[in-house]
C-alpha cells in the first residue's frame, strides 16, 4: 500500500488537530497549574507577611517598654538627686538662720548684761551713801527706757525679721 499526497495531507491534517487539541488541553491544565500555584503562593506570602507583622509588632513593643524603663529610671534618679539637693538647700538655711539668731540673742544677752552692770554700780553708789544727784537719776532712768526700747525678745525680733521681708 502505497500513500498518497492526499493521504498524507489527510494524516497531517487529523494529527496537526489532534496535537492542536492536546497542546490546547495542555496549555489549559498549565493555566488552572499556573492558577492554583499563583493563589498558593499569594496565601503563603500573606501568611508569611502576616507572622512578620507580628513578630515586628512584638519586637517594637518589648523596645518601646525597655526604652519607657530606662527613661522612668532616669528620670526617677534625676528627681532624686534633684530632692537630696533641695534638703541640703534647706538645711543649710535653717542651720544659717538658727546661727543668725543665735548671734542676735547674743547681742542682747551682752546688751542685757552691760544694762546691769551699769544698775549694779548705780545701787553700789547708793549704798555707799553718796549722794545721788537727781540730774544722775534721771540720766539713769533715761538709759533704762532707752535699753528697754532696744531690746527685743527674741520672739519680737523673729516677728520684726518676718514682717521685713
Amino acid at each position: 500500500m502505497t500513500l498518497t499526497k492526499q493521504d498524507l495531507t489527510e494524516a497531517l491534517q487529523v494529527t496537526k488537530k489532534d496535537l492542536t487539541a492536546a497542546l490546547q488541553e495542555t496549555k489549559e491544565g498549565f493555566t488552572e497549574a499556573l492558577q492554583a500555584t499563583k493563589k498558593d503562593l499569594t496565601e503563603a506570602l500573606l501568611e508569611t507577611k502576616k507572622d512578620l507583622l507580628l513578630e515586628t509588632r512584638k519586637d517594637l513593643t518589648k523596645a518601646l517598654q525597655k526604652t519607657k524603663k530606662e527613661i522612668l529610671e532616669a528620670v526617677d534618679q534625676k528627681l532624686t538627686a534633684q530632692e537630696k539637693h533641695f534638703d541640703e538647700k534647706l538645711d543649710q538655711r535653717f542651720t544659717d538662720q538658727k546661727q543668725y539668731l543665735d548671734d542676735k540673742l547674743d547681742q542682747k544677752v551682752d546688751s542685757l548684761k552691760v544694762l546691769i552692770e551699769d544698775i549694779r554700780d548705780d545701787i553700789q553708789l547708793l549704798v555707799e551713801g553718796r549722794d545721788p544727784i537727781i540730774k544722775k537719776q534721771d540720766q539713769h532712768e533715761q538709759k533704762i527706757i532707752h535699753h528697754e526700747t532696744r531690746l527685743t525678745t527674741l520672739e519680737d525680733y523673729t516677728y520684726t525679721k518676718d514682717r521685713l521681708k
